[in-house]
Formats: C-alpha cells, structure tokens, sequence
C-alpha cells in the first residue's frame, strides 16, 4: 500500500526491523530487512503458531489484548 509506505520507512528510521511475510518476492519485501517466504495458503498457520507462542511464553500485553481484540483468552 503505497499511501502507508511512509509508516514503514518511518520506523526503519527509528529502529525497527522490518520483516515482509509472503510467499513472493514483492515490492514490499524489496525494501524489507527480511524476507520470510511462506507457502501459499499457509501465512494463517504461521500466524496462529506465533499467536501460540506468544501466548504460551507470556509474551504479549494481557490488557492491551483483553480490551482491542477479540482473542477468547
């Protein structure tokens, strides 16, 4: 999304590392840190996984998550 583009370069700016999760190689991924190819159909199992983990080692703000989602915790 070329109008938020501005987001990503702003946080590179201020430290971030900027990961692109696809399964092509996309205009995205070229100005990324890394690029982590996924196969088609499975970038849900990836994200549930790392929901997973996150949630296993305690990882993740309880409250932030209770009041701006809907994960049934």
């Amino acid at each position: 999304q070329i109008p938020n583009a501005h987001f990503m370069t702003e946080a590179r700016y201020n430290g971030a590392k900027i990961i692109t999760i696809a399964p092509d190689y996309s205009a995205s991924a070229v100005h990324a840190d890394q690029w982590v190819p996924v196969k088609v159909a499975t970038d849900a199992a990836l994200g549930l996984s790392m929901a997973h983990v996150m949630i296993e080692e305690g990882i993740y703000n309880r409250k932030f998550v209770q009041e701006q989602t809907d994960l049934p915790l």
